[in-house]
C-alpha cells in the first residue's frame, strides 16, 4: 500500500485555487438568490424583514419570553414561514453542492477552505489568483 505524505496530501495548486475561488463565486450568487427569495417570502407573507427578524430569532431560539407575546395566529404564520424557508434552503443548499462539484471534489473545497484559515502563505496564493481573474 503506497502512503502519500501528509504535505504532498494537501499540497493545492494554482488551478485548484481557481476552481475554488468559482465555486465561490457561484455560492454567492445563489445565496444572493435565496436572500431574494426569502425576503420575498417575508415580504409577501406582510412583514418588513426587520419585524420578521426578531419573531424568527425567538421562534428559533426558543425565546418564551418573546413568544409569549406573538399571538397564536401569528405564531401559526411565523411557522408557515420558517417551514417554507426550510424547504428553500435545502433546494439552495443542493445547487451550492453541485456549484462545487462542477468546479471541484466538495471534500477538496472543504480542505483548501479549512487550510485558507490558517495558512497565510496560501491566502497570499489566493488573493494574487483572485486579482488576477478580476
Amino acid at each position: 500500500m503506497l502512503v502519500i505524505p501528509a504535505k504532498a496530501q494537501t499540497a493545492i495548486s494554482d488551478v485548484e485555487l481557481e476552481n475554488f475561488i468559482r465555486a465561490i463565486y457561484e455560492i454567492r450568487s445563489i445565496n444572493f438568490q435565496a436572500r431574494a427569495e426569502l425576503s420575498k417570502i417575508v415580504q409577501e407573507d406582510g412583514y418588513t424583514l426587520d419585524e420578521f427578524e426578531p419573531l424568527y430569532q425567538a421562534k428559533i431560539k426558543n425565546d418564551q419570553v418573546a413568544l409569549n407575546k406573538i399571538s397564536d395566529k401569528e405564531l401559526k404564520k411565523i411557522n408557515l414561514i420558517i417551514m417554507r424557508f426550510e424547504a428553500i434552503e435545502g433546494y439552495y443548499d443542493k445547487k451550492a453542492e453541485e456549484a462545487i462539484e462542477k468546479n471541484l471534489p466538495l471534500e477538496r473545497f472543504d480542505v483548501i477552505a479549512e487550510m485558507l484559515e490558517r495558512d497565510t502563505t496560501l491566502q497570499k496564493r489566493f488573493q494574487q489568483i483572485l486579482e488576477s481573474l478580476d
